[in-house]
């Protein structure tokens, strides 16, 4: 039975040719063509309406396939633009955020420091972030055609940052490692992170305007984790507490001050632990997977051949998965260029010359698209509307996260200062 693909194409290729002798018909019989022909002979009358048949019904039947091809390509490259104009924003709020953290400045209900987390994902509703200006429209296409720029080429190894206002990603000069005893990571690097340090964009920022934001205090964020830590510390060490005294140790009343009068003292004390004697360690720890492999294959099954094997196909995958796969996507951006676009001369391998090619092609794009979003932006401005989200709104809602995120966090700032006997407010 012929396949599903086989059907369409036969169908296509019998709507075209309806479509050429439907057009050769009306060229030979419309009187309206006749007089136009008249001066040509009739052998080249005959061959110019084969021909021109073809061409239509080509035409007619893929043109408007490539048309909306067309269309989606130039609003994808809008849509990304327009996201990143609000780079320009998620910059003012990290300096806001630094400026806040080294008590440059207070704002308005502003008593965490995850608050600017919610800002992240939703910039326009910052109150405190001004509008947009022209020339700081211009410093970001200047950035944006800068070899600094390295999240433009449209490929899965140059995702677009979502860090933007993870302070302790900021900070990172290598990669975190992860801790599982850290009883307060909310403030600690991400893991796996696409763009681990001070983002391009930030630093191209600063230079530009000669500051230097990573070298502010981190006051705020500090006491904050500090008050945190002694909470939650103090939360586990109750639970360990109630565990002992379940076995038949001492009452909770009789042990527990004492251990959490040691954490205020200081924070770094080791807090007993209810899953002492247990092995905590699980499969799913393991961040690397292959290297768990290679750790189980070498103890229980060190095959020469296995290995080969590995090396092998891990090896193939590498190249298919990431070489190839990124000249093949810059080869696509580069046949939908109306101009030439030369390679770089003297280039020692041909792929790099096509991807870097190809990523200067699209930040051109990106560049000229960014005018036009900005123009949008100050219309809205000017007839008194609110910005459109640079993205469509994802994860909770924002009553949710005041509930379930920010509140918690607040409550254990509170519990931490209520430890160390101190007022139960944010003023530290």
């Amino acid at each position: 039975m012929p396949s599903e693909i086989t059907r369409k194409l036969a169908a296509e290729r019998r709507q075209l040719a309806q479509l050429v002798r439907d057009t050769e018909h009306e060229l030979r019989t419309n009187p309206d063509y006749q007089s136009y022909f008249a001066g040509y002979t009739p052998a080249s009358v005959a061959a110019f309406i084969e021909a021109y048949a073809q061409r239509k019904a080509r035409y007619v039947l893929h043109g408007p396939v490539q048309a909306q091809w067309r269309e989606r390509h130039a609003a994808e490259l809008h849509t990304e633009a327009y996201q990143r104009l609000w780079d320009i924003q998620q910059k003012k709020l990290f300096d806001l955020q630094c400026r806040w953290r080294a008590k440059e400045i207070d704002l308005p209900g502003v008593n965490i420091y995850q608050q600017f987390g919610e800002w992240e994902g939703h910039p326009e509703r910052c109150e405190f972030l001004p509008p947009i200006e022209p020339d700081e429209v211009e410093l970001y296409r200047a950035y944006l055609l800068s070899p600094e720029c390295l999240d433009a080429a449209d490929h899965y190894s140059d995702w677009r940052p979502d860090n933007w206002q993870n302070y302790a990603d900021a900070h990172l000069t290598a990669e975190p490692d992860y801790d599982p005893d850290d009883f307060y990571a909310d403030d600690e690097a991400s893991q796996n992170n696409f763009h681990p340090g001070y983002l391009p964009w930030y630093r191209y920022h600063d230079r530009h305007h000669g500051t230097d934001m990573l070298a502010l205090p981190d006051l705020r964020g500090a006491r904050q984790k500090h008050y945190a830590t002694l909470y939650l510390k103090a939360a586990h060490a109750r639970q360990a507490a109630e565990k002992a005294a379940a076995l038949g140790g001492a009452p909770v009343a009789d042990t527990l001050p004492a251990v959490i009068a040691a954490i205020v003292a200081d924070p770094a004390a080791p807090v007993p632990d209810p899953a002492a004697g247990h092995d905590r360690r699980t499969m799913w720890g393991h961040c690397d997977w292959d290297e768990l492999f290679d750790e189980i294959a070498e103890a229980f099954d060190p095959t020469p051949r296995l290995r080969q094997l590995k090396q092998a196909m891990d090896a193939g995958l590498h190249h298919r998965d990431t070489d190839n796969d990124e000249v093949s996507n810059a080869f696509d951006v580069l046949m939908e260029a109306e101009e030439l676009v030369p390679l770089e001369a003297g280039a020692d391998d041909w792929r790099a010359a096509l991807v870097t090619a190809a990523t200067d092609l699209r930040k051109r794009w990106l560049a000229e698209a960014l005018t036009t979003v900005y123009e949008q932006y100050r219309q809205r401005l000017a007839l008194g509307l609110r910005p459109t989200p640079p993205a469509e709104h994802e994860g909770m809602s924002r009553e949710d996260y005041e509930k379930h995120v920010l509140n918690v966090q607040r409550e254990w700032v509170l519990g931490g200062r209520a430890l160390c006997g101190e007022p139960q407010d944010f003023n530290y």
